[in-house]
């Protein structure tokens, strides 16, 4: 069963249209019917009617109608038709030519049959190819005529006069086969394309029903997508109002800490109250519109004290700790008169804690400072240094080797020798101001300075800052060179330069942390 079916469906495709593949299935069973037929009418004549050239011109037809069979396996159905049409009429003229000059058939019962299978395989032909391929049906149709009009003569070209031939009481019988023959297969023919009209009825009516079913759910889709769309319109209607509000709040807000920022700049020294005392120059690049950063500095009993501060943190975290720290330490130096770094900033860390209800214990929050402070006395040309976390720089010109060697052997100093000019480095203590797990006083450095002498303070935002061509730190050796390779320039181009060389660094990459510098170059106190 599963061979016929495969036989029948030969080149077949999904691709195919319905009619197609109709006429596909049924010239396949109407191939695989005329084998049946012809073996049936081969071996009655041959045992029946003891024929040997008529069997023999019958079966000749089979590899006609496998090579047919074979082209539809290989998905040329049409070709395969046309084909059949043509060779079809002239294997039956074939076999009437063959069999009469053989001695067979020689009565007109055989000129008839042959004129049967003549006019059967055009009009098959026709059926399957129908308004698919009108040049092919007719054109098989038209030549399978002409073959049935030039029928007796082209037997009378070969010797064979048609018209001379009797039909014979002898010659009934296999004039009954014949017939009989044609006739089921007109039958069988019929039958099959009922069935097969039958069936593709069926596959389009359940093609139909699915279409219907998938009409309905798209419409249901359609309406979900209609409801979704317009749920969708509410929500953005609703997001676009929420971020309407959100915009008004945060230009409220940006205006808010903007004017927070006038208010911080307010309580920083400007330029000009620095440089009536030395010259100076104040390198401040805010992260966001508030700063952690924040420099502080005071003339106090013919003490000029100068304090660089980094807060925890930037923006308005880090701005509300340094306001903190500007009032702390104002309270402590202009208030208290505490003048020693060691001691401000032992104060300085008791009032934060205090402040911050910092007491040490575990899941706290660790907010605090790191900062340079030092103070210049003008009368004994000394600087006293106290540092949490953040050193002091001075650069001299070059020291001879015997101090040189002296300020080595101290082990909070430390020195680097370029050029003309030594780098000595005042190290810091590694304890924040704020909470921290071992807590001791701060220490204090004192060194005498000469006139000319280079004071640098700053946060970490310089040296921490990621970038160049390789994208990492800048680093504080790095920061140590460039102020000895400049150090022989004036305040000002000091200042330029420290500017260009950070945004060099910079460049597209985004700035991590707030960033400040102070340059002072020692001089006499200009105001005493």
């Amino acid at each position: 069963m599963n061979i016929w079916h495969k036989i029948s469906t030969f080149g077949i495709s999904n691709d195919m249209s319905i009619s197609k593949q109709k006429s596909a299935i049924f010239f396949n069973i109407a191939m695989r019917i005329t084998i049946i037929v012809m073996l049936l009418v081969a071996a009655s004549m041959y045992f029946f009617l003891d024929f040997v050239y008529v069997p023999i011109g019958i079966l000749l037809s089979l590899p006609l109608v496998v090579f047919s069979l074979f082209l539809n396996y290989k998905g040329k159905v049409e070709m395969s038709v046309f084909i059949t049409s043509l060779i079809f009429p002239l294997y039956f003229l074939f076999v009437s030519i063959f069999t009469k000059l053989n001695g067979e058939g020689l009565t007109q019962i055989y000129s008839i049959i042959p004129r049967f299978g003549i006019m059967i395989m055009p009009a098959i032909s026709f059926a399957v190819l129908g308004y698919e391929d009108r040049k092919r049906a007719f054109g098989g149709a038209i030549f399978g005529l002409l073959i049935l009009i030039f029928f007796n003569p082209i037997h009378k070209f070969f010797g064979v006069n048609i018209s001379e031939l009797d039909l014979n009481a002898n010659e009934i019988p296999a004039l009954i086969v014949g017939l009989t023959a044609i006739f089921i297969f007109i039958i069988m023919i019929i039958s099959i394309l009922q069935k097969i009209n039958t069936e593709y009825e069926l596959i389009v009516i359940k093609q139909r029903d699915e279409l219907i079913d998938k009409n309905h759910e798209i419409t249901a889709q359609k309406e979900e997508i209609l409801t979704q769309s317009s749920e969708i319109e509410v929500q953005r209607d609703y997001l676009a109002e929420k971020n309407d509000k959100i915009e008004a709040q945060n230009e409220q807000i940006t205006a808010s800490i903007t004017y927070a920022s006038y208010i911080q700049s307010a309580l920083l020294p400007t330029f000009q109250e620095l440089n009536n005392y030395f010259p100076t120059f104040v390198f401040y690049k805010p992260r966001d519109i508030v700063s952690g950063d924040f420099y502080w500095f005071r003339k106090e009993d013919n003490k000029f004290i100068l304090a660089v501060a980094d807060c925890t943190g930037h923006g308005v975290p880090g701005a509300f700790l340094s306001m903190l720290g500007i009032s702390f330490l104002n309270g402590i130096i202009i208030e208290k008169k505490i003048t020693e770094p060691d001691k401000i900033l032992n104060e300085l860390r008791f009032l934060i804690k205090n402040s911050l209800k910092q007491k040490g214990e575990t899941g706290e929050q660790k907010d605090g400072m790191d900062i340079a402070l030092y103070s210049i006395n003008q009368k004994n040309n000394t600087i006293q240094f106290s540092g949490a976390q953040n050193p002091l720089y001075i650069i001299r010109e070059k020291i001879d080797e015997i101090t040189l060697k002296y300020l080595n052997s101290n082990n909070q100093i430390r020195t680097l020798q370029h050029e003309n000019y030594t780098l000595i480095e005042f190290k810091p203590n590694r304890m924040p101001i704020g909470v921290y797990i071992i807590e001791k006083p701060f220490a204090r450095s004192e060194f005498n300075i000469l006139e000319s002498d280079l004071i640098y303070t700053f946060s970490d935002g310089y040296i921490d800052q990621f970038g160049g061509e390789n994208n990492e730190k800048f680093m504080s050796r790095r920061f140590k060179k460039l102020l000895l390779k400049i150090a022989n320039e004036s305040i000002k181009e000091q200042h330029k330069i420290i500017v260009q060389q950070f945004n060099s660094w910079l460049s597209d990459n985004e700035q991590l942390d707030d960033v400040l510098v102070i340059g002072l170059k020692y001089e006499h106190l200009k105001n005493s």
